[in-house]
């Protein structure tokens, strides 16, 4: 072998030796970017996961905060009027924490049979696209808020003369519905449902206060503006 054969031989060897140690930290090279990038979409996801948690905790926050200072609307009680002609009247209080900007009274009056009270309302409610009449802001935890309206308004005029003596079997029933807004802008309906066993006859006995009737009405359920 000639020192020109030894040199190429050696030379050889060592190339053949440096690519076996590139191939081996190639490798090596090749698995840490392997679990670098998992490590990187686990960080990604732990981060995405994080802010999704946190926009969801914001939302609920925000939903609480609203919950806990919007308006809540309802009818408390009703009653005969005899002013200029029968009216009825109906009390209408707010018992959140800010005032409703505006509120909506649909009602209507038809006789229930007794022992059927319960599947008459059901039946009757919601009115709120009957007879809609609209008033201004009703404040916060202030004094129930009086309306009166018509029968002429809300359903059948005879019923009230019908009714003035009382009708064997029937009772006198008064629904409604109460459709307000709050500071955020949404609406929501709250129903109610009174009776009274004639119209007339009970105001002749200073008892002119409907009472309050058996059924699972709905309370401040958002709705569509």
């Amino acid at each position: 072998m000639t020192v020109a054969d030894f040199v190429a031989m050696t030379r050889d060897s060592l190339d053949l030796a440096a690519q076996q140690e590139m191939a081996y930290w190639a490798r090596w090279m090749f698995w840490v970017t392997c679990v670098s990038l998992v490590l990187s979409a686990v960080a990604l996801l732990s981060l995405w996961t994080s802010l999704k948690q946190t926009r969801e905790a914001l939302t609920t926050t925000k939903a609480l905060a609203h919950a806990e200072t919007r308006a809540y609307v309802h009818a408390t009680t009703a009653e005969h009027y005899v002013g200029n002609g029968y009216k009825l009247v109906i009390h209408l209080e707010n018992v959140g924490a800010t005032p409703a900007p505006n509120f909506n009274v649909a009602a209507k009056v038809i006789k229930a049979k007794v022992g059927e009270i319960g599947e008459t309302i059901e039946r009757a409610l919601p009115v709120s696209n009957f007879g809609l009449k609209g008033w201004n802001s009703l404040g916060p935890s202030s004094k129930p808020t009086t309306v009166s309206i018509a029968p002429a308004e809300v359903g059948d005029n005879d019923l009230v003369s019908q009714m003035a003596v009382g009708l064997d079997g029937y009772v006198f029933l008064l629904v409604g519905t109460v459709r307000y807004s709050d500071i955020y802008g949404t609406f929501f309906e709250s129903d109610f449902a009174f009776f009274s066993r004639s119209t007339f006859g009970t105001m002749l006995e200073n008892s002119n206060a409907f009472q309050r009737a058996p059924a699972s009405l709905r309370s401040y359920v958002p709705v569509r503006a």
